[in-house]
């Protein structure tokens, strides 16, 4: 007797979804049953996880909207205590060219209802930069202002804004900051709402402002005008009403400069690109909670073209990716045509659903939130109404193509300037900067140190590719310091090094280094962090493993290195 076949199907032929059918072995064997059987629970599993984060998302924008009402539409008074009560703050402005509407952005420091002393720094790099004129003509205007203007550029790192910055830092008199970005409006209130929210909670350490675009010239502006708008700012309410992680953005920051001292100070994030990010994420870390007001950071939209437009999202993902990487890696799911798309196939599958409709319907739910979102947080409707609705569709069906060429890529630009985005592993702050395939290795890993690579032009870039036992100081493309005894910045490599008992020419580590770093550095990488050094070492140089370790990618990444800095200057790795 034959045995029989049982399978199940989701098509309309087979009636009511999940009928068991059963039918003669000769058509497909045994093996064919569990092929079947697998792929269909796999498909199911793989449905109703659809429907699971269209749940969650819809979560979310439910959130968004309830912190919205409760703190935008209905604004958070002044609290009644005395005047004295208020510490004095100093408000760092960084200034590089002009912005649009720079003078209305600046003059809102001037304006700032706040009961006790408040100082001004405006910190430049080049004297002869235009932005210098309009802070004189306000502090012209505004005599009794504690303003002065710093000229100078201290060069700790890769970061622009760090090194311009780092000078007001050194020269601010008060402990508690306020950190806005020259193309930033804000309210008269905004500084006092703040230091009231610090002042009620002492865990709050951070208070940070919601970017909120607005005055779009361009159809290109209103593209971005719309993402700020309504995704940008509907998942920023949301994530940080959460609070399970820090999440926030450099435009508008206050904190006091004795906590970000105790994580190592200014002047050590000046190796991120993403600065904020990771000053957001090292004070979370030693204890300070993170906090909102009903205030927004408005910036005036400057983007004049298309490309412009894409290059600045692109310069978004590329500088978040190494530091939130797996939020990075689900944003696609996140995205209204994708996840609409997903939902209309999981429901389409498990419950007959016509697709279309799903799809249009979900669309249609999503556009209206989001337009109900901006009406409420913008306190009335955009400039125009045709061309904010056709820049939201253009955004969304942007979305999807922008990530895939973000993720695909590392360089980014910034005012005519470019850079790689590299890995960085610092100890203390656990920056992502390097090989995407490292970077998600590392979450796993969690290390909290690693070799550092800096270029010539100061650029830190870290590695985890270690050089066993060396130090390596006089190759020509980069210094790298490998040692497991920490040696001392700067520290020459003798012509010959011991390492593990054998002599190491460093003419042949620097050749190695050009080569692409070689891929054994990447075993002691692990042996340092799982504790299995030579044991470890010997299994991975395994032929078979080193073809595995080849397959994913591993073995070139650095081989071809090529890493442009602010000032333009190539390193490249071969």
């Amino acid at each position: 007797m034959e045995p029989a076949l049982v399978a199940v199907h989701n098509s309309p032929s087979a009636g009511v979804p999940g009928v068991v059918d059963i039918k003669d072995a000769s058509v497909i064997g045994n093996g064919g049953v569990i092929f079947s059987l697998n792929l269909l629970v796999s498909t199911d599993v793989a449905a109703y996880f659809v429907l699971a984060l269209a749940g969650f998302m819809w979560t979310l924008i439910a959130i968004s909207h309830c912190v919205l009402q409760q703190r935008y539409v209905r604004r958070r008074p002044f609290v009644d205590r005395p005047d004295l009560a208020y510490p004095p703050v100093t408000i760092i402005r960084p200034l590089k060219g002009i912005d649009l509407n720079m003078r209305r952005t600046l003059e809102s420091s001037f304006c700032q209802e706040y009961p006790a002393h408040v100082e001004i720094l405006f910190a430049v790099e080049d004297p002869n930069d235009p932005a210098i004129e309009i802070v004189h003509e306000l502090m012209h205007q505004y005599p009794k202002a504690a303003a002065r203007v710093l000229v100078g550029q201290d060069n700790v790192g890769i970061n622009p804004k760090i090194n311009n910055m780092l000078k007001a830092f050194a020269q601010a008199q008060n402990d508690l900051l306020w950190i806005c970005d020259s193309n930033v409006y804000t309210d008269p209130g905004t500084l006092r709402r703040s230091v009231d929210l610090m002042l009620d909670d002492k865990r709050v350490g951070v208070i940070h402002h919601v970017v909120f675009s607005e005055t779009p010239t361009t159809f290109a502006s209103m593209l971005d005008n719309a993402f700020l708008g309504t995704n940008h700012c509907r998942m920023y309410l949301a994530i940080n009403a959460v609070g399970i992680a820090s999440c926030l953005m450099g435009k508008s920051n206050l904190y006091y400069k004795s906590a970000l001292d105790s994580v190592g100070g200014i002047a050590s994030f000046g190796q991120y690109l993403a600065e904020d990010n990771m000053i957001g994420q090292a004070l979370w870390r030693a204890g300070w909670r993170h906090a909102m007001t009903g205030d927004l950071a408005r910036q005036p939209v400057d983007v004049s073209s298309i490309a412009e437009y894409w290059s600045r999202r692109i310069r978004w993902v590329r500088t978040r990716k190494y530091n939130v990487t797996f939020a990075t890696l689900g944003e696609p799911l996140t995205e209204s045509v994708l996840l609409g798309f997903l939902t209309s196939w999981a429901l389409q599958y498990l419950y007959m659903f016509n697709a279309y409709a799903v799809f249009a319907t979900f669309m249609l739910c999503w556009a209206g939130m989001d337009m109900l979102f901006f009406y409420r947080i913008n306190h009335g409707p955009p400039s125009s109404w045709p061309w904010f609705v056709l820049g939201w569709v253009c955004r969304e069906v942007l979305a999807l193509p922008l990530w895939v060429v973000a993720i695909l890529g590392d360089v980014v630009t910034d005012k005519q300037r470019a850079a790689n985005i590299l890995f960085t592993g610092n100890k203390g702050h656990r920056g992502r900067q390097d090989d995407f395939l490292l970077v998600l290795f590392s979450q796993l890993v969690r290390f909290s140190d690693s070799c550092q690579v800096a270029p010539e032009a100061n650029t830190t870039l870290g590695t985890p590719f270690l050089l066993s036992r060396t130090t390596v100081k006089n190759n020509p493309i980069c210094k790298c310091t490998c040692d497991l005894d920490t040696p001392a910045v700067g520290e020459q490599l003798p012509p010959q090094a011991t390492d593990d008992g054998k002599r190491v020419d460093s003419d042949r580590c620097n050749e190695e280094i050009r080569d692409g770093f070689g891929w054994g550095y990447s075993f002691l990488w692990l042996k340092r962090w799982i504790r299995q050094a030579v044991s470890l070492e010997r299994r991975l140089m395994d032929a078979k493993i080193l073809k595995i370790w080849r397959l994913f990618g591993l073995q070139p990444m650095l081989g071809s290195l090529k890493c442009r800095d602010f000032g333009g200057r190539s390193f490249e790795g071969r």
